[in-house]
């Protein structure tokens, strides 16, 4: 059953408490996926820019050989 993310929030606050909780909210969401890379390999490079409920936005990325990675 899935809950509604508001109910999820107020949980997460509950058992971390408002000093530890961190809440992000995504801007943007950038995903390339290359399948066949100069080295025959495949890659994938994955972009989030995030609001924190406190402080400035930041930039999160990752990149691996595949989107799960």
């Amino acid at each position: 059953m899935r809950r509604p993310h508001g109910q999820t929030q107020a949980l997460i606050q509950r058992v971390l408490g408002e000093d530890e909780h961190l809440d992000l909210t995504v801007v943007r969401t950038q995903v390339e996926e290359t399948l066949a890379s100069e080295d025959g390999g495949a890659c994938c490079a994955v972009a989030l820019s995030v609001m924190p409920n406190h402080g400035d936005p930041f930039e999160v990325r990752g990149e691996g050989v595949g989107l799960v990675d």
